[in-house]
């Protein structure tokens, strides 16, 4: 083998080295941006979760109120605690959100 065509063999690998670096490089900004969308939704998520849980504790206070208006007791007060706690536990959705 020529000393030129030794030298072509070494830039074409060269090359190939640098391509697959740049598209490793770009896979891995597009994984980057994957996560960082998955974070912001996540965060979405969250945020909604919070309002959820804030609607149904007022709900829930609503409900306390009038139960305590029209049915007063003596000595064992319901609380949202005890109700919460005849609840079942594990709640699986049977759906997905979307």
């Amino acid at each position: 083998m020529s000393q030129r065509s030794k030298m072509v063999t070494r830039m074409t690998a060269n090359a190939s080295k640098f391509a697959d670096a740049d598209s490793a490089r770009m896979e891995a900004e597009e994984l980057l941006n994957e996560i960082d969308n998955l974070a912001l939704l996540l965060h979405e998520v969250k945020r909604q979760t919070d309002k959820i849980e804030a609607a149904a504790d007022a709900i829930g206070d609503a409900i306390l109120s009038r139960l305590d208006d029209d049915h007063p007791v003596a000595s064992s007060r319901v609380s949202k605690r005890s109700i919460l706690s005849m609840q079942p536990k594990n709640v699986r959705l049977s759906h997905t959100l979307g």
